[in-house]
């Protein structure tokens, strides 16, 4: 069989429910731009580690803690979050990235 399985599909959350999201999950927020585009425009309270820097934070974030994964346009949060849902974290990718949301990055 080919293609993804429905287990390996990863939660897309809408522009207009991420607030709503994160309170209601707990969640924290893994912004996975490099730390220079981080810099000029962050989702407050966000985390940022930098795609580059993914494999080497797993230690640093809570299994047990939803993460939602921003960037700008949706594709960089998307591969990370399959990368930690692979790594037994419970994510979900903001759909669209932080341009939906309003931020100019």
């Amino acid at each position: 069989m080919f293609g993804r399985s429905p287990q390996s599909a990863i939660e897309q959350v809408q522009a207009a429910d991420w607030e709503a999201w994160v309170e209601d999950n707990d969640a924290v927020i893994v912004d996975v731009r490099r730390q220079m585009e981080w810099a000029l425009a962050r989702i407050p309270n966000s985390v940022s580690i930098p795609m580059a820097n993914l494999y080497f934070s797993f230690d640093d974030l809570d299994k047990d803690r939803p993460i939602l994964v921003v960037c700008r346009t949706g594709a960089r949060s998307q591969r990370a979050a399959r990368i930690l849902k692979r790594n037994g974290f419970n994510v979900a990718n903001l759909r669209r990235g932080m341009r939906s949301i309003g931020f100019r990055v």
